[in-house]
């Protein structure tokens, strides 16, 4: 017992620590909205005053803020996922074929196929919304997800397997897998106090 509560603890204190992070992130992202906004009233202003209404519709024409935009937004959440999913990567490839593997990157900046997969770890699977965030088509998106399948060792559970990577502190049995820990879960039949406490944290009651 004194065990199971020293390892709930630490969960807890890990659990809080991601919260944190996802906190910061958003704040971090919003306010650096928030200036842009400004610089961009400003620039408008600017213009307008000036008589550069052709100058401003030239501006307004071209895709560098967005660009701009999308580029810190990747900055940020790659930094800040990785942070909280250091060993992302290696867990993703457990899930390819050995010849499909993908290179662990050697700092904060994700490649645009693993950033949609690290989205997926964070439970945004829905293509259109993965889109709507990282500033693509939702056909690209599908591209993408269909040619990771492809690679996958187990196609059918490729993407479930994503959101609970094998080295996953919330198996606590094999015998486990699939049932989240959670004796309310389905396909697990254990009695609570036979379930690891780690299934207090899994996301789905989070």
């Amino acid at each position: 017992m004194n065990t199971q509560l020293t390892e709930l603890n630490q969960l807890l204190i890990e659990t809080n620590i991601k919260r944190e992070t996802y906190m910061r992130l958003f704040m971090d992202i919003s306010a650096a909205y928030i200036s842009k906004l400004s610089d961009y009233r400003k620039l408008v202003s600017r213009k307008i005053k000036a008589n550069q209404t052709a100058d401003l519709l030239k501006t307004l024409n071209t895709h560098k803020l967005e660009e701009e935009e999308a580029q810190m937004f990747y900055n940020r959440f790659d930094k800040a996922f990785m942070e909280l999913y250091p060993g992302f990567v290696t867990e993703l490839n457990k899930l390819l074929l050995p010849e499909c593997q993908l290179e662990v990157p050697t700092t904060h900046d994700l490649t645009t196929e693993i950033r949609i997969f690290a989205l997926m770890r964070l439970g945004v699977t829905d293509s259109q919304e993965i889109a709507t965030l990282l500033h693509y088509s939702t056909q690209t998106i599908y591209n993408y997800k269909s040619g990771m399948r492809a690679k996958a060792i187990n196609r059918d559970s490729f993407e479930s397997d994503i959101r609970m990577p094998t080295g996953s502190s919330y198996y606590a049995r094999p015998d486990h897998r699939n049932s989240h820990l959670c004796p309310d879960a389905t396909g697990c039949n254990r009695q609570p106090g036979d379930c690891h406490p780690a299934a207090l944290l899994h996301p789905d009651h989070l």
